[in-house]
């Protein structure tokens, strides 16, 4: 796997990428591992992570298909709710501190 900084899911392997912003992330990957390799995930706390577009310090942020965030205006409806924002981003790719929220099938969805 890798996606340094993105959201991931646990599949029957370990963990893979997200297919989907309503996915369950485990955690952010935090290392780059080669095949073979553990992957070192965050799961509670501060976190860098890469955004998908523009967001301010202090939003409300939410998963992208692609295992990034973005601010609620630009998340979809199902998305899943994952922090908030630490530092701001200008732009998709951009990697931002992010407070996470706890990563359980429990966490609350855009309407």
């Amino acid at each position: 796997v890798e996606k340094q900084y993105h959201f991931l899911k646990l599949s029957a392997t370990g963990v893979e990428p997200l297919a989907a912003g309503s996915d369950v992330a485990v955690g952010v990957l935090q290392n780059k591992p080669r095949a073979g390799q553990p992957a070192t995930l965050r799961t509670l706390g501060m976190s860098k992570v890469v955004a998908g577009g523009a967001i301010a310090v202090g939003e409300d942020l939410f998963l992208t298909a692609a295992g990034r965030v973005v601010n609620e205006a630009a998340a979809a409806a199902g998305d899943r709710h994952v922090g908030t924002a630490l530092e701001s981003a200008s732009a998709d790719g951009e990697i931002v501190a992010v407070y996470l929220a706890p990563l359980h099938g429990k966490s609350f969805t855009k309407a």
